[in-house]
């Protein structure tokens, strides 16, 4: 392939990847995303504690719930749009933020 194709390919390529974002940033989707996400614990924990009477979800430092949740997040619907539209897959730093506002 010559330079000229190979150039050619590479811009057609980012065109279609959209705008770029600026990395290490944080964004309004990762701070909404947080946000529900604590909310989620905030409820379901003492709920899974007092009605359910099982395990304890809120241990220590680093939650079991959040974890999960953290992995439920990026092994779903992460994922699944890197591999199919990758311009709204989230970034390693709005990762970072979800998980940092889960309490």
């Amino acid at each position: 392939m010559s330079t000229s194709t190979h150039d050619e390919v590479a811009n057609r390529s980012k065109s279609l990847e959209g705008p770029a974002r600026p990395a290490g940033t944080v964004t309004g989707r990762a701070l909404l995303l947080g946000a529900m996400g604590a909310a989620v614990i905030g409820l379901g924990v003492p709920w899974g504690t007092h009605v359910l009477r099982g395990s304890y979800m809120a241990l220590d430092f680093s939650t079991p719930a959040a974890v999960v949740l953290l992995f439920l997040l990026v092994a779903g619907p992460t994922l699944l749009l890197l591999r199919f539209r990758k311009q709204l897959a989230l970034t390693t730093a709005e990762i970072v933020t979800i998980y940092s506002t889960f309490p």
